[in-house]
């Protein structure tokens, strides 16, 4: 392991939703952490000092307007580490400002928030199309642009609906899903998109997803792209070289074990009623196998073929089984593995001495992480992982 002194930078980058112009080139915000993930949409809280010289100078003078920077909806936040992003936000709230106060507070969530508010307004369908091409058609709707792989083109949402900075992975999977008739994504619905993108993806045999982010060199202009992973992302658990030891890179470490939501018995209750209705069970019997309980749970669901609520079914089983456990590990950013050399997916190897464990070797994935800057010491991160 090698360390140094950080001489990291952090500042806050701020844009135009629709348009990717730049706004504000440091915005005088301090959070706690900056996060990012797998399996949520993370959010940014913040707190902007109005007292800083920069909202009292002209426009003329380089000064900027702090209602106009951080205007909900419409003004997008760009954390930036050494002028590299490591986040893109968009504003949602300013919540608790109290008159007289030099100081308020954002809240911004990630990007990709922006598709729970987009609906389906039109009825899509496709038929033997690539997953990945199923969910990119599903983002291009929801950014009003054409879609590349429905039966039929829908009706635009308009140019008002674009993100012209948020870029798509080409990945391909080769699972070809059909989604037709009342399985397609039907207009009467007006189901959010992004709950449509997340049973397309955890469906068995489905695919993860991320946002990575990165400077044009050309305009240099920051830019976030939507990356896929199939089956899942990130450097794989035969091919990792990633070892984090503690004590050493990591500072603290913090496991949180429960098996409340396990279950090895799964029934998915879809579309129909009576004799007519699609009901599908998996099952795991090596736990009971073996001496353990039956524990069961049922997901309610409006699947109208059976084969898709089987691969629900067996989905949910497959998240539920066993005890499940939160690991968390607080890395330095600037000790080898050094931040920047993983990615979110990715496999690792966490190396504990510790009371409990005298040597524990355990492999990990990163699911996500909060990065905690710092201006006095060395920015740290915390790591959300899981034990596959």
């Amino acid at each position: 392991m090698t360390a140094a002194v950080s001489d990291s930078t952090f500042r806050y980058l701020v844009t135009d939703l629709r348009t990717g112009t730049q706004l504000c080139q440091a915005l005088p915000l301090q959070v706690t952490s900056v996060p990012d993930s797998i399996l949520s949409v993370p959010r940014l809280t913040g707190v902007v000092d109005l007292a800083d010289p920069m909202f009292s100078r002209g426009i003329e003078d380089g000064g900027v307007d702090a209602e106009f920077v951080t205007t909900p909806r419409r003004t997008v936040i760009w954390p930036m580490r050494d002028n590299r992003p490591v986040g893109c936000f968009l504003v949602w709230a300013r919540p608790g400002y109290r008159a007289g106060n030099p100081v308020m507070t954002v809240q911004a969530d990630r990007i990709d928030s922006l598709l729970a508010a987009r609906t389906v307004r039109a009825t899509l369908q496709f038929s033997q199309v690539d997953q990945l091409g199923i969910a990119r058609d599903l983002i291009r709707y929801a950014l009003g642009r054409p879609l590349l792989h429905a039966l039929e083109q829908p009706l635009s949402k308009g140019p008002a609906a674009d993100v012209p900075w948020l870029r798509l992975d080409p990945a391909v999977s080769g699972v070809l899903r059909d989604r037709l008739e009342l399985d397609g994504y039907q207009a009467l619905s007006r189901k959010k998109i992004s709950e449509l993108l997340a049973e397309l993806a955890a469906v068995q045999g489905g695919f993860e997803q991320r946002l990575d982010y990165a400077i044009d060199p050309v305009t240099n202009a920051p830019f976030a792209t939507w990356r896929f992973g199939y089956p899942t992302l990130g450097v794989s658990a035969a091919d990792t070289q990633l070892v984090f030891e503690h004590p050493g890179v990591v500072e603290d470490l913090v496991l949180d074990e429960d098996a409340y939501t396990s279950a090895n018995l799964v029934d998915v209750l879809g579309a129909g009623e009576g004799e007519s209705k699609i009901i599908a069970t998996a099952l795991d019997t090596r736990e009971t196998d073996t001496g353990g309980p039956l524990l069961e749970y049922t997901h309610t669901g409006d699947e109208t073929q059976l084969e898709n609520a089987f691969a629900k079914a067996s989905a949910q089983l497959a998240d539920r089984l066993g005890v499940n456990e939160g690991w968390t590990l607080r890395v330095r950013a600037d000790a080898e593995p050094a931040f920047g050399s993983y990615v979110l997916g990715d496999h690792i190897v966490a190396r504990v001495s510790d009371t409990r464990w005298p040597l524990r070797e355990v492999l990990l994935r990163v699911i996500g992480w909060d990065i905690h800057p710092s201006t006095s010491s060395v920015d740290t991160v915390d790591l959300v992982v899981t034990n596959p």
